[in-house]
C-alpha cells in the first residue's frame, strides 16, 4: 500500500511540474498557462484565438485578434468559424470556467489542437475594445462611378480569416440616395481579423468598359493594423491552366518582371517545389521565411527561381518574388516530374 501511495504522489508531482508547458487532459484538450499562450500567439502557424464570453463582454475588452464564439452557442456541430479540425485553437473566457467547457466540447467534436489558457481577468498582454480595434485596423479604398451604366466594383479576398470587407456607398450628401445617372463612390473598408498576408482582387465590370482586375497585397500585423499595397500582376501558365500571381514590391520582383515573358523548364525537388537556375543573377535580400505557402514564388541565392506547390515549414532563407493568388489545383498541374512554366505580364 505504501508503494502504491508513493506512485500516486509521484504522478501528481509530475503533472504539477509540467503545468507551465501544458497539461494534456487525456484525449481532450490541453491546459496551458498564459505566458505559454502569449508565446504561441507569436507563432505564424495559422492559429486562432477564441473568446467564448458574451458579445457585451467581448466588446468591452478582448485580446487583439480574438474571434468571438460564445460558449453557449457551441453545441454538437462544428462552429463555422473553425473549419480546420487540426488548427491550433487558443481559448479563453473571463475567469477560466467557460473556456474549459468550450475546450472540452470542441475536443469532443474531434478538434485535435485545442489549448485552454484561463481568463482575461489575469491576462498579462494587451486588451482592446471592439471600438478601438475597428478604428485602428481598417484600410479604405474608394472608386467613383454613376448609377445607370457606371462601372460596378466587387472585392474578392483570398483568405477571409485574415481580412474582412464591408461595402458602403457615398452619394455626396444626398442621404444615401443614389439617383439614376448620379455620381457616387463605392467604398471598401478592409478590416484585419488575425495576423497574416492575403491578396485582394478588385473587379470592375461595366457595359461600356473592358472588364478589369486590380490586385492588392494586404499585410495584417500582430496589432491587427492593415497595410494594403497595390501590386503588379503576372500570369503563370502551367500546361492548360493560367494562374495570376502578385509580385512583391521589391527590387528582386521588379528585376524578374523586366525579363518577362519567359518560359522556364523547372526541375522537381522534394515533392513540394520546382526550381530553375537563370543565366544571370537578380538582386537579392534573402531572409528566413519559416513557412512556405503553396503558390509562393521565391529566389534562392541570387539566380535560382523556385515555385512551391505544397505548403510546409522551412529553415531556409529566400527572397520573395511573388505568390499565386489562388493555388487551387497547382500540385495536380505541376505533377510529380519536371515542368515547363511560362511567366508573362498580366493582360
Amino acid at each position: 500500500m505504501r508503494h502504491f501511495f508513493t506512485l500516486l504522489l509521484a504522478g501528481a508531482l509530475l503533472l504539477t511540474s509540467n503545468a507551465g508547458a501544458g497539461v494534456s487532459l487525456g484525449n481532450t484538450y490541453t491546459e496551458i498557462d498564459q505566458e505559454t499562450a502569449r508565446r504561441m500567439m507569436d507563432a505564424d502557424d495559422g492559429h486562432v484565438i477564441v473568446d467564448v464570453r458574451r458579445r457585451d463582454e467581448y466588446d468591452a475588452g478582448h485580446i487583439p485578434g480574438a474571434i468571438l464564439i460564445p460558449n453557449e452557442t457551441i453545441g454538437c456541430d462544428a462552429p463555422e468559424a473553425l473549419p480546420d479540425y487540426d488548427q491550433v485553437i487558443l481559448i479563453y473566457c473571463r475567469s477560466g470556467n467557460r473556456s474549459k467547457q468550450a475546450a472540452q466540447k470542441l475536443a469532443s467534436m474531434g478538434y485535435t489542437n485545442v489549448y485552454e489558457f484561463g481568463g482575461i481577468l489575469t491576462w498579462p498582454g494587451p486588451v482592446v475594445t471592439t471600438e478601438e480595434e475597428q478604428a485602428g485596423r481598417s484600410v479604405v479604398l474608394r472608386f467613383s462611378t454613376f448609377a445607370g451604366g457606371g462601372p460596378e466594383y466587387s472585392a474578392v479576398i483570398e483568405d477571409e480569416s485574415i481580412l474582412s470587407c464591408e461595402v458602403s456607398y457615398d452619394s455626396f450628401g444626398m442621404e444615401g440616395e443614389i439617383i439614376d445617372g448620379g455620381a457616387y463612390d463605392v467604398i471598401f473598408a478592409f478590416t484585419g481579423l488575425r495576423p497574416g498576408m492575403t491578396t485582394v482582387t478588385l473587379q470592375r465590370t461595366s457595359p461600356m468598359l473592358d472588364y478589369r482586375e486590380e490586385y492588392y497585397m494586404a499585410h495584417v500585423g500582430g496589432d491587427l493594423r492593415v497595410e494594403m499595397k497595390e501590386g503588379m500582376a503576372m500570369k503563370v501558365q502551367i500546361r492548360d491552366k493560367a494562374y495570376t500571381a502578385l509580385l512583391e514590391d521589391n527590387e528582386t520582383a521588379r528585376a524578374f518582371a523586366s525579363l518577362l515573358p519567359m518560359e522556364l523548364h523547372m526541375t522537381e525537388l522534394n515533392g513540394n517545389e520546382k526550381y530553375h537556375y537563370l543565366m544571370g543573377s537578380l538582386p537579392s535580400a534573402p531572409a528566413g521565411i519559416g513557412h512556405i505557402e503553396a503558390g509562393d514564388i521565391m529566389l534562392f541565392g541570387d539566380d535560382c527561381v523556385v515555385l512551391f506547390y505544397q505548403s510546409f515549414d522551412t529553415p531556409y532563407s529566400y527572397t520573395r518574388i511573388g505568390r499565386i493568388i489562388s493555388a487551387d489545383g497547382l500540385a495536380e498541374q505541376l505533377g510529380g516530374g519536371d515542368a515547363d512554366v511560362r511567366f508573362a505580364p498580366a493582360d
